[in-house]
């Protein structure tokens, strides 16, 4: 009778025991849930603070006025739109840059300081 009691009494600590464990288990696993959870919450407020100036730069109406010229290719009354190639540009900076390699070093400080940048 004895042996039977113990045997049920561990049983039932066995239980228990294995019990506590899952349930420290399934909190642990909750534990990480929330962490991300929080983690996902921080990153939204800062994708929201982001869209809230995004909008506020929106309603700037230079940023609009900008938008129109280069989207749209709008003007002003009395301007006019030139379209320079890039591939002119790129040349015209890569014979800029030859000319200044060629040139003394105290002529390069003397057309920096006297006419800005060549």
């Amino acid at each position: 009778m004895k042996k039977i009691g113990l045997i049920l009494i561990i049983i039932v600590f066995v239980f228990i025991i294995q019990n506590l464990l899952h349930s420290i288990y399934g909190l642990w696993q909750k534990r990480e849930l929330l962490v991300n959870a929080r983690n996902e919450v921080i990153i939204a407020k800062k994708e929201n603070i982001a869209l809230k100036e995004q909008i506020e730069a929106v309603k700037n109406p230079a940023f609009i006025e900008k938008q129109a010229r280069d989207k749209l290719l709008l003007t002003k009354p009395g301007e006019q739109i030139i379209v320079v190639p890039d591939k002119l540009i790129v040349e015209k900076t890569e014979e800029k840059d030859e000319d200044r390699k060629n040139m003394p070093n105290w002529q390069q400080w003397l057309n920096l300081f006297s006419h800005g940048v060549k």
